[in-house]
C-alpha cells in the first residue's frame, strides 16, 4: 500500500490522541484512530502496523498504540500536510529521554503542547480517574 494513500487516508479519516494506562494509572500513551467503511481497508493497514480493529455496525476503527503509532507515524510523516505538527508530538514523545526525575515534567510539556494544538475544550475532556487533565494536573 502506496505511504501517501495511507498519508491520506491519515489526514481525512483518523485523529491522534494520548490515553492513560489504566493499569499503572501515571503513565501515557499516544493512540492512533481511523474510523473507515472500508473494513479491508483497515484489514490492511492492521497488517501492515498492527493494532486493534473494532467492528461497527456502519463503521469500524483501526487502533494503533504505543510504539506502533510511533511506526505509523513514522512511515507517513514526509507525506503529512495538516497534521505534521501533531505527529511532530509522537515524535518527541519516544525519541527524546531524559532521566527519570525529568521525563514525567516532559511527557506533559509535550501533552500540554498537543492539548493547545489541537484546541481541546474543558468540556470536550474526560474528568475521571483515567483523565488526561487530571493527569497533567498532578504534582511532578
Amino acid at each position: 500500500m502506496d505511504k501517501k494513500y495511507i498519508a491520506g487516508i491519515f489526514e481525512s479519516s483518523g485523529h491522534i490522541t494520548f490515553r492513560k494506562d489504566i493499569r499503572t494509572k501515571n503513565s501515557i500513551f499516544p493512540v492512533i484512530i481511523i474510523n473507515s467503511q472500508n473494513i479491508t481497508l483497515l484489514e490492511n493497514l492492521k497488517n501492515i502496523y498492527g493494532g486493534s480493529l473494532k467492528k461497527g455496525k456502519y463503521s469500524s476503527k483501526l487502533i494503533i498504540s504505543h510504539r506502533k503509532a510511533l511506526s505509523f507515524i513514522n512511515d507517513i510523516y514526509d507525506f503529512l500536510l495538516f497534521k505534521k505538527e501533531i505527529a511532530d508530538i509522537i515524535i518527541d514523545f519516544y525519541n527524546v529521554r531524559f532521566t527519570r526525575k525529568y521525563e514525567a515534567k516532559r511527557k506533559k510539556d509535550l501533552v500540554r503542547k498537543f492539548i493547545q494544538l489541537e484546541g481541546f475544550e474543558e468540556k470536550n475532556t474526560k474528568k475521571g480517574n483515567g483523565s488526561i487533565i487530571k493527569w497533567l494536573e498532578e504534582k511532578e
